[in-house]
């Protein structure tokens, strides 16, 4: 009589980042501790929701792929026994979270003033936790730019001293 274990095999698995900016390339790496050491198969499976999953890749400890989703989304790892009546071990669920970019808007007024005219501007800043430090700032060129003294809030309200000025 043969006696085989039954999923006893352990698989971990990591990335190498939980935060992947769009474009950005990922690895999935897993890991078993106590290998079979009977014949198996590996399979790397994703989610949206944790629940239904999709196989992506096989027979490999290792995924590459490239992010481009504005969602999270689950990764597992398989570790099926080859064996006949013997059970298959499922690692840890990781979930990537992909980095959102700051996004700036600008409500704009009037875009032509004529000198001396009061210049309104307001910023609504998202994809950000924390402190934000806003700092307006002014230039001729669109190269070389000079700090407003004291335009350091969300709303601008300034009349600029020079004509031809860009914001």
């Amino acid at each position: 009589v043969l006696v085989r274990k039954k999923g006893n095999t352990i698989v971990r698995i990591g990335a190498s980042t939980l935060n992947p900016c769009s474009g950005a390339s990922v690895i999935l790496a897993a890991n078993t501790l106590q290998p079979e050491t009977e014949p198996f198969s590996s399979a790397w499976q994703e989610s949206n929701d944790s629940i239904s999953w999709k196989t992506i890749g096989s027979n490999s400890f290792n995924y590459s792929l490239t992010w481009n989703q504005n969602t999270p989304k689950y990764f597992r790892f398989i570790y099926q026994s080859r064996v006949s009546g013997c059970d298959s071990s499922f690692s840890n669920v990781l979930k990537l979270v992909p980095k959102v970019g700051i996004i700036a808007t600008i409500r704009t007024g009037n875009n032509v003033l004529c000198k001396g005219d009061t210049l309104i501007r307001e910023a609504n800043i998202t994809g950000i936790t924390g402190t934000q430090v806003l700092q307006w700032q002014w230039s001729k060129d669109g190269n070389r730019w000079n700090v407003i003294n004291g335009a350091s809030g969300e709303r601008l309200r300034w009349v600029p001293d020079s004509t031809g000025t860009i914001f």
